[in-house]
């Protein structure tokens, strides 16, 4: 009887589940979710968060930097979810972090889940340039990268 009452919760549960998730869906990319694409003259960042209120990038020189040199607001994508942000100089080197508001309050920053290269305790991911930097030369600021 307690196998057949287990089974039954769980059944019960994952309908549940498949209920909710119809109901109240989520947009998601469609493509796999590119964080940060560095283009020389111009990145592009992108944080997947379809229940944030607001999202903003922060840029920082070091991984080890208290104030962030550059904080853009960024626009929100209801197709995919995403909230994307451009910047248009050259950023290669430098480090970010997204923020999210949720709830009317902002939550703490984060490198995001998607972030290719990461500073010091992985607080912060970094603008590399994939096409054209050797591992070698990532690798700064006494091992920030």
């Amino acid at each position: 009887m307690k196998i057949f009452k287990t089974l039954l919760m769980g059944t019960l549960a994952v309908a549940a589940l498949a209920s909710c998730a119809s109901e109240n869906a989520l947009p998601v990319p469609q493509a796999p979710l590119e964080e940060c694409v560095y283009m020389g003259d111009r990145t592009e960042f992108a944080v997947w968060a379809p229940t944030a209120e607001a999202a903003q990038l922060r840029l920082y020189h070091s991984a080890s930097d208290e104030a962030a040199f550059k904080i853009v607001n960024m626009k929100y994508s209801r197709k995919d979810g995403l909230w994307k942000a451009t910047v248009k100089e050259d950023v290669k080197g430098a480090f970010y972090t997204f923020q999210i508001k949720r709830n009317g309050e902002w939550l703490p920053e984060t490198a995001g889940i998607a972030a290719k290269a990461v500073g010091v305790n992985g607080w912060r991911g970094a603008v590399v340039d994939w096409e054209n930097e050797s591992r070698k030369a990532v690798i700064k600021q006494g091992g920030d990268v």
